[in-house]
């Protein structure tokens, strides 16, 4: 989500559970960040109001709002619905989203960076074992073998050797296991949509 009010533009990360405040006039504005706030986990969309200078952040992980007054800086928030996801694959989505955390990339890149919703970023990697193309996850993970070469029988040892291409230094087991069942059973595919009777 973002939103643009004046010469700020102000953008959520899903993966760091924050409102981020960046300079619209910069030529690259993600290197511009003026301040950033806490809001809840998985943000995934924002609206400001310029008149009051208060923004309403929707945290999809968290099911909350958050409400930031842009002035003081103060952020209020207010659960709206409990997590429909099992603990588990609640703690597997946490994992997938996940920006900065060094056991999944070297440089802190979330699983969700390369697999935004579980589909494919259309781009070509060099991760060491030559070009790879980001493959879609959604609806593919039911039964292995795993990886471009079908090595591995377990998800989990696939996403290991992953995260090791990628510089990471792994997860335990139990989290990888929570991770897998997330990918398996927590992504959905789009719904296509219904033909309509006539």
């Amino acid at each position: 989500g973002a939103a643009v009010v004046g010469n700020a533009l102000y953008v959520v990360s899903q993966g760091t559970g924050e409102l981020v405040e960046l300079d619209a006039r910069s030529l690259d504005p993600a290197l511009t960040v003026r301040r950033s706030f806490e809001v809840g986990e998985g943000p995934t969309g924002v609206d400001v109001d310029a008149v009051t200078q208060i923004a309403v952040v929707w945290s999809q992980g968290a099911h909350e709002l958050s409400v930031v007054s842009l002035g003081s800086g103060d952020v209020e928030r207010f659960a709206v619905a409990g997590d429909p996801l099992d603990p588990e694959l609640a703690r597997g989505r946490r994992l997938f989203h996940a920006e900065r955390d060094r056991r999944i990339s070297r440089d802190g890149r979330a699983c969700a960076s390369c697999h935004p919703e579980g589909r494919d970023d259309g781009l070509v990697w060099k991760l060491g074992a030559g070009p790879r193309q980001t493959p879609t996850l959604v609806g593919r993970l039911e039964r292995g073998p795993y990886a471009w070469l079908g090595k591995h029988e377990r998800l989990e040892e696939n996403m290991q050797e992953t995260m090791g291409r990628l510089g990471g230094t792994g997860l335990p087991e139990a989290e990888l296991r929570s991770l897998a069942a997330y990918v398996r059973r927590g992504l959905r595919a789009p719904q296509r949509p219904t033909a309509r009777a006539q």
